[in-house]
């Protein structure tokens, strides 16, 4: 990317966001229009992140560098894994489960895999205002959602607030369930991250949680992001 063009792509980001979050909310714009850049060269087999990606000139999605692209590849095997421990080393097969996705964004997992037998809803919590952006650009793209998705707006640091909002979608804490947070605790002071794991631990009576997070800053992909 050249400056000019990261720099329209942060405002047009930053436009849609307020408040002293605002700066932590865009960089979901950011990572989503990497996962669509990874999607479009076929690293996905499943992806609606184009209808949810911040587009470039003409409108065109906007193509990452090729290490951009093969570390978010990574990223997804990733979360693929965590899914995959959970389904079968947790549950027992048509056994009822729940997945909780902290810190969704825009990211469009949930209708990237046919998820096995036994799912009762898929909750994906972050910011209101970030998950209103979402659902409102799916329906643009006449997107069909499954009945099983529930969006749940609420700040991860204040976990009553998480624990309300899940509730409030129906969420039966003692069935297993599989807790995910995709690079997503980096942005939360280390005490804050803590006490997540911990409620989660206290909430769900059978859960796994499991984080992904970057780590090695000094390899060239760590010294990619932290320039961005």
């Amino acid at each position: 990317f050249g400056a000019e063009l990261l720099a329209s792509l942060r405002q047009c980001a930053m436009a849609d966001y307020t408040g002293a979050d605002a700066t932590v909310q865009a960089t979901n714009d950011s990572s989503i229009v990497s996962k669509a850049s990874a999607a479009a060269l076929g690293y996905f087999q499943r992806s609606e992140e184009r209808h949810v990606a911040v587009r470039g000139p003409k409108g065109r999605l906007i193509r990452r560098a090729p290490l951009v692209n093969r570390c978010y590849y990574v990223r997804h095997l990733g979360m693929l894994q965590m899914q995959e421990a959970f389904l079968q080393g947790c549950i027992s097969p048509g056994e009822a489960y729940n997945v909780v996705i902290l810190g969704a964004g825009f990211d469009t997992g949930a209708l990237r895999r046919s998820w096995p037998a036994g799912l009762v809803a898929y909750y994906e919590v972050d910011f209101p205002a970030v998950l209103a952006r979402k659902q409102a650009l799916l329906a643009r793209a006449s997107v069909a959602l499954p009945p099983w998705l529930r969006q749940c707006g609420a700040d991860l640091r204040e976990t009553a607030e998480v624990e309300k909002s899940l509730r409030s979608q129906g969420a039966d804490c003692s069935l297993p369930t599989l807790l995910l947070a995709e690079v997503v605790l980096a942005y939360n002071e280390p005490g804050e991250g803590d006490a997540l794991a911990s409620w989660a631990a206290g909430c769900f009576q059978h859960c796994l949680f499991g984080m992904y997070e970057q780590l090695g800053p000094h390899d060239p992909f760590g010294r990619f992001m932290q320039r961005h």
